[in-house]
């Protein structure tokens, strides 16, 4: 056993927005919370991966069907500009046909999201180890005792009675031995390129327009990880040699655009567009308005442990599910439920579900 660093209520491991999330729900209702990234600055895909638009919170047909923490990160990621809110979603009064017309998304500028998740991560009180990645979860019987950290003085074990799983890939979880599933991904790539128009943000591949990139692509190991950073490069050398027209790169990216890595089995898979009487949440289909889909409490635990909750694109969500669940708001939402759970009660086997579906509406779910 390597030396013990600490102990808390609740570490959270992988400081992307579910994470941050988790971390805040958690450390607000008076828990002792570390948030643990292996990268530079919080934010995860949306810093980054200058993933730079917070995608809608709201149903498509005029209704907002995400709050609490969803809204709040939203409005945080302008704080420090540039970026707004649309008009009707500003207007208490405007109607639901005003509101149809624009969905209430933002988008926001990577560096200036950084500082003020830093801000408000650091005034909740959490914990936060930066570029620390974490090695391998300690695993005594049906519980995890927390995660063991590759820190700069060597290693160190950093101790919990609940962990939560953020990492965007189900790591932690996956190396407990829950039982996980595989996804695979197409070669994308987000970028800053400055020119005449100043600086402009760029998309190749996936998103971008073009569709003749390989789409089989997986990045459950070091290598795949390495390969699709080193292809996601050669669209934007391409690119610049090809497209550039006087436009150069300017900012890369420095984590990669992988959408569906890896997520836990868990008790039970969330399904699109489909109902629960373990109902945690609710969220809307990013891409197009659509029936809003319900989001199982089920989904977010695996079988296999009473303190580990798994959380974002790493939930267990199937088919288009997983989809929907792999965004801004989704992994926001999620975060928050697993947050608000776990101070509730360390076990997951003894917490009342009923009480946490009231605690969860207090702080500005929407769940009916």
């Amino acid at each position: 056993m390597s030396d013990v660093l600490d102990k808390h209520d609740v570490v959270v491991v992988g400081g992307g927005l579910g994470g941050v999330a988790a971390g805040l729900a958690a450390a607000r209702r008076g828990l002792s919370v570390a948030l643990v990234e292996k990268g530079p600055y919080l934010g995860g895909l949306a810093t980054m991966g200058l993933i730079a638009i917070y995608l809608p919170i709201c149903d498509g047909y005029g209704r907002q069907v995400v709050g609490g923490l969803a809204e709040e990160l939203l409005h945080l990621s302008i704080k420090y500009g540039p970026g707004e809110v649309p008009k009707p979603w500003q207007d208490p009064d405007a109607t639901v046909e005003e509101r149809a017309k624009a969905r209430f998304r933002v988008t926001f500028n990577p560096a200036s999201f950084v500082l003020a998740l830093d801000e408000v991560v650091l005034d909740a009180g959490i914990t936060l180890y930066l570029e620390t990645p974490a090695v391998e979860p300690i695993v005594e019987g049906r519980r995890l005792q927390g995660v063991r950290l590759a820190c700069r003085e060597g290693y160190r074990d950093l101790l919990a009675e609940t962990v939560i799983d953020a990492t965007g890939d189900a790591q932690i979880a996956y190396l407990a031995g829950a039982e996980c599933v595989e996804g695979t991904n197409w070669l994308s790539t987000w970028f800053y390129a400055a020119g005449e128009e100043g600086l402009k943000l760029r998309r190749l591949g996936y998103g971008g327009g073009k569709w003749d990139q390989p789409r089989d692509l997986l990045g459950v190991t070091s290598q795949q990880m390495t390969s699709y950073h080193i292809e996601s490069r050669k669209l934007i050398r391409n690119w610049y040699l090809q497209d550039g027209n006087g436009s150069y790169p300017a900012i890369l990216p420095t984590m990669p655009q992988l959408r569906t890595i890896r997520r836990i089995a868990g008790v039970s898979a969330m399904e699109p567009e489909s109902s629960y009487e373990d109902v945690v949440g609710r969220i809307g289909d990013w891409r197009k308005p659509a029936p809003v889909s319900e989001v199982p409490f089920s989904s977010l635990v695996t079988r296999e442990f009473d303190n580990l909750y798994v959380i974002g694109r790493c939930m267990a969500a199937s088919g288009d599910a997983w989809e929907i669940m792999r965004v801004i708001p989704s992994v926001v939402l999620t975060g928050e439920i697993a947050g608000t759970a776990a101070s509730l009660s360390s076990s997951i086997e003894q917490l009342d579900l009923a009480s946490l579906q009231k605690h969860l509406r207090d702080t500005g779910a929407l769940l009916d």
